[in-house]
């Protein structure tokens, strides 16, 4: 619907709980699920690059971030064959050796089903595995008192050179090569 009405990116995501058949035909079981789904723009890398459709690194990078926000392990992502998923383009989604998803290009026979004419990459993660997984401990470390520098020159002066006269010939060989502007001081 979004792209159908000239939206150039369609970013969608949902929470909430799946309602799963049981073997036995008793009650359903209920599992959280977070499920999104990328199409059209993707997100600009950085302000300076072209604008790029999503693709599936996009959709994988997504999960990424999640758990690194949840403080989980970092997932693990294996090629499976996921019927509603382009063959070759499904990744089944992992984490502590647990299947907790899929994400994948969905295959174009469901495009087509739908009226979608460009690539749409989803995924689908349980939650509630998620939670049971144990929390990776973060280390934090202080800012450096100093900030980072990229070059560090050390001039070594008699003691009767001022700082001005070293400025004063700084400033003036800021047009000579540096070999000549250090012969000056």
């Amino acid at each position: 619907h979004n792209l159908n009405h000239g939206s150039v990116a369609c970013h969608l995501f949902e929470l909430g709980v799946v309602f799963l058949r049981t073997p036995d035909g008793g009650k359903p079981g209920e599992r959280s699920r977070a499920a999104f789904a990328l199409a059209g723009r993707g997100l600009p890398v950085h302000w300076s690059a072209p604008r790029r459709d999503a693709d599936l690194y996009d959709a994988r990078g997504i999960i990424e971030a999640a758990a690194d926000l949840l403080g989980t392990a970092a997932p693990g992502f294996r090629s499976d064959r996921i019927p509603y998923f382009e063959e070759g383009r499904s990744l089944s989604v992992a984490l502590g050796g647990k299947a907790i998803g899929v994400v994948g290009t969905v295959a174009a026979s469901v495009l087509a089903h739908y009226g979608i004419d460009r690539p749409v990459h989803a995924a689908e993660i349980d939650l509630g595995t998620i939670g049971g997984m144990p929390a990776t401990t973060r280390r934090y470390a202080p800012l450096p008192r100093f900030p980072r520098i990229r070059r560090d020159l050390a001039l070594v002066v008699r003691r009767d050179v001022t700082f001005e006269a070293v400025a004063l010939v700084v400033r003036g060989a800021a047009r000579l090569p540096i070999a000549a502007a250090l012969r000056e001081l």
